[in-house]
């Protein structure tokens, strides 16, 4: 089979957004977790994914997952890609909050149907928004 030889581009903006506050500390992706984002029928490619604190959190680490599409209570369906340390964080309404961003430089791509999940490492007083960012070939 050759090779694809002309560059694609994604064809559709896709954002998709979940909120994590339960804490989870399996790293197979098994447990409470969140799907944040759903390849389109084609496949996608995620850009980035902003983390907002919805009010004061403890500090925690964030785990991002790529599941095939199946129940991610199979291991076998889920892996690790990522970890990021966020810190504590104290509510204020005079002070705008640090809001951490994971560039994928190169792109993530998903094919059709997989999905992006998110866990935390800790149950969370307030709680995360997750918010992804890419597109739909």
């Amino acid at each position: 089979m050759a090779a694809n030889t002309n560059p694609i581009f994604v064809k559709t903006p896709h954002v998709e957004w979940g909120t994590v506050q339960t804490g989870n500390t399996n790293k197979n992706g098994t447990g409470s977790a969140i799907f944040v984002f759903t390849a389109g029928t084609e496949g996608s490619r995620i850009e980035k994914i902003r983390i907002a604190n919805l009010g004061t959190n403890e500090a925690c680490v964030l785990r991002l997952f790529v599941n095939n599409g199946n129940s991610n209570a199979l291991p076998e369906n889920n892996t690790l890609i990522e970890e990021i340390q966020l810190s504590a964080y104290t509510n204020s309404d005079t002070t705008a909050q640090t809001v951490n961003e994971y560039v994928f430089e190169e792109g993530l791509i998903l094919p059709a149907n997989y999905r992006l999940m998110a866990t935390v490492s800790t149950n969370l007083t307030s709680g995360l928004k997750v918010t992804v960012f890419g597109g739909d070939f």
